[in-house]
Parts: C-alpha cells; structure tokens; sequence
C-alpha cells in the first residue's frame, strides 16, 4: 500500500481556506490577485488567505506556495491536477493560497503562483511564449477574483466539515488503527459532499483511500443501481458524472432504493465490505501486522422514523449550509447514464457537453454503435427483483440495462447470494431465432468474455437516450406519465391471490 504521508502541522488551513473563500464584502479591499490569460492557459498569483473561483474543467499545476482545493493541499512537485466545477451543478470551486505546511515565523509566507490549464493539454509543459497576448476561448474553464460583482456562487462548506476533516486524518495518523467513516443522513444534508472533502482530506495524509458507495441511487462512481469499492488515488471534485470510473469490486443492485429487496442489498454491502477486509490489508513490512486504507462509506437517504434518526445522530442542523441549488436525484441520474453512454461511445466525458443537444447525439451515436454479440446459451439470465417465464425472456430484456456479473455467487448470511459485477451494458436487441443478444457497453472486451451472468433489474435509461430525431423508438410513447422524476414504482395487483394462497389451493371465494 506504501508509507503514510507525513500529516500536515497546520489544522487551521481548512477553516481558514472556508472563510476565505466566502464572498468579499463592498467594505473589503479588492484582493491584489493576478490572473494572466495565455491562449493555452492561465497564470495565477495569489497571496495567502486569498482565492480564485474556478468554472470548468482544467488542471492546475502549482508552482510555488500551497494551494488549498477542497481538502486537497497542492504544493509544488506534485503533479498536474484535474479539478473541475460545473455552475448547473450548483457553484464554483475555490481555489485558495493557504499557509505552509512548515512556518518559519521570521520570514514573509511566499504567495501561490499556479498555471490552470486545459483539461487535455499538458500542464507540465509550458507551451506559451513570452509576448502572447491573452486568450481564453478553447480552454474550457474560466476563473473569477472573489471580489468581482459577477464572481459565482460558491459550493457551501461548513467550517466544522473541514475541522472535523482535518482532526479525523491526524488522528488517525497519530493512533495508527484502521480508519473506517460513515457518512450518514437524511436525503439532501450534503452526504455526498462531506464524503468528497474527507477523501482530499485523507489523501494528503494517504496515497490511497476506499469508498464504499452504498448509495444505488445516487453513486458517485458508477451508473445507477450499483454497489461499489473504489480504490482512490486522486482528489475528486465535482458532481459524480465527472468522475465515473472502474471499481475495485461491485455489485449490481438493479434499482435506486434497497427498499425493493433490503436483503439483496445489505448481502451486497456485506460482500463489498469483506472484499475491503480480505484483499486491502497490506503490511509496510514483513513481519509487521497489516494495515488498510482509510475506508469512507457513503450512505442513501433511506433514513425513516424517529429511533433512526435519533441513532444515526441525523437533525436539521446537520445539513449543509448555503443556498446554491445542486443537481436534482433525477437529474444526477440522467447525467450520469449520460457519461454511461459517452464511455459506450469511447468518448471521455469531460470532453462533451451536458445538454439536450449532448443527449440526441449520444442517442444517434448508441444507434450507429456496433454491439458486442453474446450467445443466448453462454450466459444466464438472472432477474434481481422479479421473475420471468423462459419463453418470454428475449422480450423482457429487449432494451433494459443489465449487470455484467462472473464468477461464482457467494453465499452470504441469509442464503443471499451475490456476484461480482464488471460493469453494465445495455440489451439493444435481442434476434430471437439465432439466439443471439446484442450489447452496448464500455467494458473491454477481455473483462466482457468473463462475464457468465447478465441481471436484470429495474434499471432503465432515459428517454432522452433512446429517442433518435423523428423516429419513433419501439417500446416509447408520447400518452403516458413516465415514472422517472415523479418517484413512482411498478404497481402491484391487490386483488391477486398471493404465492402461498396459490401453492395452497386459497383463493378467493
């Protein structure tokens, strides 16, 4: 795993980088930072305590000084890092000149210098000549001076996540135990944001850190519907389409609350959590006991009743502050079935765009796209939350979205079984005669020939995903209420005899 980093000396960065990094007042001076546009990037100075505000996506690279980017420390040596804040999302991203780790009280703290540049470009390389005027079209991001009138809003933090953040890291440096976070909470009291600012917290004192996202609606690194452990070497910014990525170890849950099947999903939580136990203990020497990254669990927002509330410590105080308006849960998901289908596409997401002009061309592009082409008889089709008769199966997993899964089910605690899950994929046709499927997915074709298992859930993309221009996809209408963003489910017959009454022979009279 490596050696632990050396813990930073001042706990006082991350309060001051949040207070800092609030709005500046009329009665404030204006902040002497300098921003100096090139046509392939941007070079910054900025005294300590001072920030920019950062829309877009780009990768900064810091000269001298520290830099502070939400619980992320920068200084300079390290390499170019990718940060990114988009404003649908709900606010910019500070980027802040913070004191050094090592103070010699004697000597002036020396300002941040840093160069942000484009997403894809080189930023070890300087590529500009002296005499070039500015230029900031093509680059893809834009910085703001706190004081300016028009800077944006701001992603709210509270001043006790990031001295509770701090803490926690040091703490658990000086103990020397496992480290092991759960972040908990209602629906809308900032769990995925505290989740991100404790890992850039804990990765200036680790090289790695484990997330565990128990959050099937919402995940942070996979599509919707998915249990994962990911293991994270860089910082995280941004809203989780951003950042979608392979992980470590999954399960496909097949819906977007465990409310649907709650042993299926704690047998898989379980899965993930042994899975981090038995393969990320290492030892930094022989004969020393092993150690584990540190381990953040992000949460759902299943949260009901007052003894769960009172447990879990969950209030209205614990919500974060600020008014900047986030992405909705739908929202979330669509973008995030979005990136889905740009990986499909082979198209990294940061270089596309997120409107509705993005979601026709990634519907034509997954029309026009070659699938992969799997045998009926290879694989075995599993319903997660429902079964099916075997001569209606090819229609019922004509167009739905499917878990890879390989291997051998583990049998678990309540004689729950769950398989690994290698990625998802989309069922774009199914040819019946040949017994033949066709896919859609991201996942390489050497994982996909491990794959023995498709599961079907209640997963589906968005309408937008699957309408191509003026013609009419099968399977869609125009007279109907979707269930997507009105929080409905599949109905249920009440006037249906039960399983038990039916093995029986009890029905009704």
């Amino acid at each position: 795993m490596g050696k632990r980093k050396k813990a930073p000396a001042d706990q006082a960065a991350s309060a001051t980088t949040n207070r800092g990094a609030k709005r500046a007042t009329a009665s404030q001076p204006p902040e002497p930072n300098l921003i100096y546009w090139w046509p392939s990037k941007a070079d910054v100075t900025l005294p300590v305590g001072q920030a920019v505000y950062l829309t877009g996506h780009a990768r900064v690279l810091v000269k001298t000084g520290s830099l502070w980017a939400f619980g992320k420390r920068i200084v300079p040596g390290d390499s170019a890092v990718a940060v990114c804040a988009e404003a649908r999302a709900g606010a910019a991203l500070a980027l802040q000149a913070c004191p050094e780790t090592v103070q010699i009280p004697t000597l002036t703290q020396q300002a941040c210098q840093l160069e942000v540049h484009r997403w894809h470009g080189d930023a070890n390389v300087s590529a500009c000549s002296e005499g070039q005027q500015a230029g900031r079209e093509g680059l893809g991001f834009q910085l703001h001076r706190s004081a300016d009138a028009g800077a944006p809003e701001l992603l709210p933090l509270h001043d006790q996540w990031c001295h509770a953040a701090s803490s926690i890291a040091e703490t658990s440096l000086l103990s020397g135990a496992p480290l092991r976070i759960v972040v908990c909470g209602s629906k809308g009291v900032g769990k995925s944001t505290c989740a991100r600012l404790l890992v850039n917290t804990l990765l200036n004192c680790y090289p790695r850190v484990a997330y565990l996202d128990t959050d099937c609606g919402q995940a942070e690194f996979t599509v919707p519907g998915m249990l994962s452990l990911c293991l994270l070497d860089t910082p995280i910014f941004g809203p989780p389409h951003l950042h979608m990525r392979q992980p470590a170890y999954a399960h496909f849950f097949g819906d977007t609350s465990p409310q649907s099947n709650p042993e299926l999903y704690v047998a898989a939580v379980r899965s993930l959590y042994a899975w981090y136990t038995f393969n990320l203990g290492v030892a930094d020497m022989p004969g020393e006991p092993a150690c584990w990254p540190p381990l953040v669990v992000n949460t759902h927002g299943w949260i009901k009743g007052v003894e769960a509330a009172s447990a879990l410590g969950c209030s209205d105080t614990s919500a974060g502050p600020g008014s900047a308006r986030g992405l909705t849960a739908v929202e979330a998901r669509a973008l995030q079935w979005l990136a889905f289908a740009m990986g499909c596409l082979g198209r990294p997401p940061a270089q596309g765009r997120w409107d509705l002009d993005a979601f026709a061309a990634a519907a034509l592009g997954l029309a026009a796209c070659c699938p992969f082409v799997v045998a009926w008889q290879d694989v075995h089709i599993e319903g997660l939350h429902a079964s099916c008769a075997e001569p209606v199966l090819p229609h019922a997993v004509n167009g739905v979205v499917v878990g890879l899964a390989k291997g051998q089910a583990a049998a678990l605690e309540g004689g729950k079984a769950v398989l690994e899950c290698v990625g998802a994929a989309v069922v774009r046709t199914v040819d019946a005669a040949k017994g033949l499927l066709y896919l859609l997915t991201s996942v390489p074709e050497a994982v996909l020939q491990q794959v023995t298992t498709l599961q079907v859930g209640r997963m589906e993309l968005p309408s937008s995903l699957l309408q191509t221009g003026a013609i009419m996809s099968p399977y869609l209408t125009s007279w109907s209420i979707s269930t997507e963003g009105t929080g409905a489910a599949l109905n249920r017959g009440r006037n249906l005899a039960r399983l038990g009454q039916a093995a029986a022979g009890v029905g009704r009279s």
